[in-house]
């Protein structure tokens, strides 16, 4: 049996339609910043792959290490993507990833959610704090989370 939430997809979720939103977390830190309609357009695609066409909520995170400038920052804000900036090192990226994921899953009531974590860090799913907050939200919740590399979902290479 897997552990709770861990690289299911949609297909694994049964029913599609009683997932009725979807966050998709993109760090950028070790790509280059892409497009915002290319994101939107993969993302999306990707998902309807899978079976689902509900609302999707994206956000893009990125550091010092990997800066937007305004016009990309307006551009992500014009395609209804939200730009965040985190400051400090990776474990620092994290937590901030992980308290806004904590937040976004705690604001959607009783309904079933879904995060897609699109990351280049081969390391995320092993960073202690990820897999513990991972873990307590799919205990509480019907709490879903993929993790995929950059190539995966956007085409990009990792």
């Amino acid at each position: 049996m897997d552990p709770i939430g861990i690289s299911r997809t949609l297909k694994d979720l049964g029913s599609k339609k009683s997932v009725t939103s979807v966050c998709v977390m993109l760090d950028t830190d070790d790509i280059a910043i892409p497009e915002a309609n290319e994101i939107q357009e993969k993302v999306r695609f990707h998902l309807r792959q899978e079976g689902y066409h509900g609302m999707v909520s994206t956000k893009a995170f990125y550091s010092d290490k990997n800066q937007f400038s305004d016009k990309q920052a307006e551009e992500y804000c014009n395609y209804g993507m939200k730009p965040i900036f985190l400051r400090g090192d990776r474990g620092s990226r994290i937590r901030m990833m992980l308290v806004d994921m904590v937040f976004w899953v705690e604001t959607r009531s009783n309904e079933p959610v879904y995060v897609l974590v699109i990351s280049k860090d081969e390391n995320l799913e092993k960073d202690a704090m990820f897999s513990t907050v991972r873990q307590l939200l799919g205990e509480h919740r019907d709490f879903h989370l993929t993790v995929a590399q950059p190539d995966t979902i956007l085409g990009f290479p990792s």
